[in-house]
């Protein structure tokens, strides 16, 4: 789960313009399992991280932050970060795929019915 928090975190070094193995756009969720590249302007599209199987990223960014949430498929907890804080943050959840992406690009994204660890 790390992995995918720094992964997600390593998203904010990069533009708004970023992939999921396909283009994903702010409020979207990936598919499981894909890898995420990122680019930067005109600069060559660079690996970013890879998603363990069964796993999904939700994200919503805008130009200077993020927020990103992750669920395994069989999983009953959905976690997430923001840029600008170092909280991450956790939710009870029932198994079955990530539905939603974050609804803000920043820690408002869990300001209800969401803990921090």
């Amino acid at each position: 789960m790390k992995k995918i928090l720094c992964a997600a975190m390593l998203i904010s070094l990069a533009s708004p313009s970023f992939t999921f193995a396909g283009t994903i756009t702010t409020g979207s969720v990936s598919n499981p399992g894909v890898a995420i590249t990122g680019q930067r302007g005109t600069l060559p599209v660079q690996p970013l991280g890879q998603l363990s199987n069964n796993v999904s990223l939700g994200i919503a960014y805008s130009a200077n932050t993020y927020a990103a949430t992750t669920k395994h498929l069989n999983g009953t907890k959905m976690y997430g970060s923001s840029a600008g804080d170092t909280k991450i943050f956790f939710q009870d959840s029932t198994t079955g795929t990530l539905v939603t992406a974050p609804g803000n690009s920043d820690s408002s994204a869990f300001s209800s019915g969401w803990s921090s660890l």
